[in-house]
């Protein structure tokens, strides 16, 4: 008699035991599993009272018998029994660090209607982040919201947005302003009506305290164009520019108070003397004596006026900038921003970067002394001007905070809104901005040794070489005023306005190792 075993798949034990009792033997070329015993038999002692208690006794386990192995029939080729089968030891990897790679570009809001003007910020020691940006329809410009975003202290996902304005918010919200102190304490400050305001979360943005009015000057219509930033002594520093009641006017004010919200907010105003100052940066450093010094830079007309206080009610001295050489043409400065750092050889420096209204050109200048004296201002890049761009003079009317000036967009490039870091393991100054060539515009980098040098990649109105992306393409290749916040270490954070495919403007989010960046083969 022969059995035949049909199938691909592997016999169940009891398919091979039933085999084995068929066929007397066991299965050729199968494993037979190993003997069992029977199970032990109990010996019962003799009933109490008939003799000397014995004690229990068990019978002896019989083992279960071993089959023989069936003989092949001929031709059958020489098979080696499957071993049975046992898990493989499986050691789980090692978790890399929260954000300790590249993240890839977000569309962190994702909302109907208009997301504009984040602000990012960095948590100095944690490397968390927090976002704030401005979410408003087209039908209800006046009904606003002002969304604060932040990421897991632990695990640095994105958590839930919240709402932080309770009035009445205009459109951009002013171009809100956000930082994180060293206790973990956000910070945001924005204009709700007429009033500029904060509010603070303590709990990494799960909750946040009741908008507080912040003293403006007298007669002062509103805030805009908010920037925040915290020193070494704990003041947290706010500068806006204020708009006045006089048709096109603005000025520049500087306010501080304790972190911690602790003491009264002390501020002063006409930080220089001129009627139109339209954007605005701050930056502290430490002086060798312990001193704070306060740097701000103030965009007039083309120009860029520096002015600085040493402690917190010292007086403003203006530090001259020559802009002489610069081919700047005459159009508004349309974003600063202002950067204070330690370099590796130990030097302090203060570096403040811009862009003009038309997107032709991007400048750098930097001071080796706390701001009083600056070196001659770098080119970062120029662009040709082309056409009849809208390219206001400093005596025409200021365009609105909220327009999105898009001149020749259909050919040639333009850059615009610098932001700056300086990346300690390389030693070097690294601008981030946004690129505009024809109707694509992304976020590209360039940068120098920190002690001084020609910027990489040259991108003149001569010599142009190709650009530097931070991020690959994004859907629509629309990314707008790039915002950036890095500690000084690990990963920075960079957030943007994008154009999507339905049209809404959404703010993106992502992040970079620049070390790694300075470090690519083509650099």
């Amino acid at each position: 008699m022969v059995l035949a075993l049909v199938g691909c798949g592997r016999l169940a034990p009891s398919q091979l035991a039933g085999t084995a009792a068929a066929l007397g033997c066991w299965p050729y070329g199968v494993e037979q599993p190993p003997p069992t015993a029977t199970e032990p038999v109990m010996l019962s002692p003799p009933p109490s009272g008939t003799g000397t208690p014995l004690p229990t006794l068990t019978a002896s386990p019989t083992a279960a018998p071993t089959m023989p192995v069936c003989t092949p029939a001929p031709n059958t080729p020489t098979l080696t029994p499957s071993p049975t089968p046992s898990p493989t030891p499986w050691t789980r990897p090692t978790a890399a660090p929260p954000g300790g790679k590249d993240t890839p570009p977000l569309n962190l809001s994702n909302m109907p209607g208009y997301d504009q003007d984040p602000s990012i910020a960095i948590h100095p020691t944690e490397g968390w982040a927090a976002v704030v940006w401005a979410n408003w329809l087209n039908e209800f410009p006046t009904e606003a919201t002002v969304l604060v975003k932040v990421q897991d202290p632990h695990t640095k996902t994105w958590r839930r947005g919240l709402g932080v304005n309770t009035a009445a918010v205009t459109k951009g919200a002013g171009a809100p302003a956000i930082a994180i102190d060293p206790q973990g304490r956000i910070h945001v400050v924005f204009a709700q009506g007429n009033q500029v305001v904060i509010t603070t979360s303590a709990d990494a943005g799960r909750t946040w305290t009741v908008p507080d009015p912040i003293p403006l000057p007298s007669g002062s219509q509103g805030g805009r164009m908010f920037q925040l930033t915290i020193d070494a002594a704990g003041q947290l520093h706010l500068f806006f520019i204020s708009a006045d009641s006089c048709f096109d006017c603005y000025h520049a004010v500087h306010a501080q108070r304790a972190s911690d919200g602790s003491g009264p907010w002390t501020w002063q105003e006409w930080l220089i003397a001129d009627s139109k100052q339209l954007y605005g940066d701050i930056a502290t450093a430490q002086l060798p004596n312990g001193t704070i010094r306060t740097v701000v830079a103030i965009g007039v007309g083309e120009a860029v006026r520096i002015v600085t206080q040493d402690g917190r009610n010292g007086a403003w001295v203006e530090r001259p900038l020559n802009l002489g050489g610069l081919p700047l043409q005459p159009q508004v400065v349309a974003w600063i921003d202002l950067i204070a750092f330690t370099d590796a050889a130990g030097q302090s420096q203060t570096c403040v970067a811009w862009g003009q209204y038309s997107k032709s050109g991007l400048f750098v200048a930097c001071s080796r002394d706390g701001g009083q004296t600056w070196d001659a201002p770098e080119i970062l890049a120029t662009h040709a001007a082309q056409g009849t761009e809208p390219t206001p003079d400093p005596a025409a009317p200021t365009p609105a905070l909220e327009d999105n000036p898009n001149p020749s967009e259909s050919t040639g490039q333009r850059g615009f809104h610098p932001e700056l870091l300086y990346e300690p393991a390389t030693d070097n100054l690294m601008a981030i901005w946004s690129l505009l060539d024809g109707s694509a515009s992304t976020l590209v980098y360039s940068y120098r040794p920190a002690a001084g040098g020609a910027w990489f990649p040259v991108m003149t109105t001569t010599v142009s070489e190709p650009a530097l992306g931070v991020f690959g393409a994004t859907r629509r290749s629309a990314a707008r005023n790039p915002r950036l916040a890095f500690a000084g270490h690990g990963v920075a954070m960079v957030t943007w306005m994008e154009i999507e495919r339905d049209e809404n403007l959404e703010v993106y989010v992502g992040g970079f190792l620049p070390a790694t960046l300075l470090t690519r083969p083509e650099n």
